[in-house]
């Protein structure tokens, strides 16, 4: 009767706020959503499982129920926010982070970003052999290091260019801008373009996104730079429905930058209460958004006339073997709960989007 009592009231109350928490998390989000359409095929030939796990440990049995569903509310809108914007920034490998220097002793690990890391964090290391179920212990911004305990292992063995992701979830996520706008990667030898959507770019230039860059070498963001992205768009007939991504330290910056040239920053309102400066270019006004997971030292032009995202259903919960939601877990006294979704973002037409990358905060 309390499992039939659970079921119900997370499936009836919990889940809504979850599915509109994920949704409207932010500009990006909540835009894709009223662009969102119906079901078809996505570019691998079929849909994505994207899954987040939220564990809510609480008392012993259901003593304590009235304490773990509002601890499982807050959890499970947290994790489906970021899983949600994770999978739409990524290139669907759930990457976290690379590693940038191999390890054969200790638990340290050196990576290019530590941002989407966070303390108490369960990731894989995906070396030649994967470092599985690993704790992050401590992280280091600065150094962009974190610390690991990996059961009873002193020692880590890690390659370079290994990835970090979230525990079990390598490659179930689905392709998002990343993989869809930006290349393969890019150096001083310079660009890559890999396949998208079944298109090889490397020799289909029309299945391209406009990309902006100077070798993997950051250099100041000035407004001259912003408008060679922007009027190439233009010219490729990217129309009044674009948005710019960028970090806040980008957005400082060409803020600093209109200031010293007596430009004044004007607003506009966007959806559900945002506001974000304003551009302007030949072909409309875009506004230029704050996106806390947009790839750093870049700016992302989307056009979201071209850009849509694809899904059967909403997030939802699923069933254990015992037909409920909450299913305890063996050995412990506590109880887990997963939500999924199938999505796939789709750029229909690459040239109307763009990057600008390797861009910094202006110096002073």
């Amino acid at each position: 009767m309390a499992d039939t009592y659970a079921t119900s009231f997370l499936r009836d109350k919990i889940l809504p706020k979850i599915q509109d928490a994920a949704d409207n998390a932010n500009p990006l989000t909540a835009k894709l959503e009223k662009s969102s359409v119906g079901v078809i095929q996505d570019a691998r030939g079929n849909y994505v499982l994207s899954k987040a796990e939220i564990i809510a440990e609480q008392g012993a049995g259901w003593r304590a129920i009235g304490e773990l569903l509002p601890a499982a509310q807050d959890g499970g809108m947290m994790d489906a926010k970021r899983m949600r914007e994770n999978g739409l920034w990524g290139s669907g490998d759930n990457k976290l982070a690379t590693v940038i220097e191999a390890v054969s002793s200790g638990l340290v690990c050196k990576v290019d970003s530590v941002r989407d890391l966070e303390l108490n964090m369960l990731v894989d290391i995906h070396s030649s052999t994967v470092e599985e179920n690993c704790t992050i212990t401590a992280i280091d911004p600065d150094a962009k290091t974190f610390t690991v305990t990996q059961g009873v292992a002193t020692d880590l063995t890690v390659d370079i260019n290994s990835i970090v992701t979230r525990a079990d979830s390598k490659d179930l996520a689905p392709y998002g801008i990343r993989k869809a706008i930006f290349p393969d990667s890019w150096d001083a030898g310079g660009v890559t373009w890999g396949t998208y959507a079944n298109v090889n770019r490397a020799t289909t230039p029309v299945f391209r996104s406009v990309f902006k860059h100077n070798n993997g070498t950051l250099r100041d963001i000035t407004l001259d730079l912003i408008d060679e992205l922007v009027f190439e768009l233009c010219d490729n007939h990217a129309g009044q429905n674009v948005w710019l991504f960028m970090t806040a330290p980008i957005l400082r910056g060409i803020k600093k930058l209109r200031q010293a040239q007596k430009l004044d920053t004007d607003y506009l309102d966007l959806i559900l209460g945002w506001k974000a400066p304003r551009y302007e270019c030949p072909n409309g006004t875009w506004p230029m958004v704050i996106a806390p997971k947009c790839p750093e030292n870049c700016i992302v032009a989307i056009d979201f006339d071209v850009t849509s995202l694809r899904r059967p259903f909403p997030v939802q919960f699923t069933f254990g073997d015992n037909g409920q939601i909450l299913r305890n877990v063996e050995g412990y006294d506590k109880f887990r709960m997963t939500l999924k979704e199938y999505l796939e973002l789709v750029v229909t037409w690459p040239k109307r989007c763009g990057v600008l990358a390797d861009v910094r905060f202006p110096a002073a």
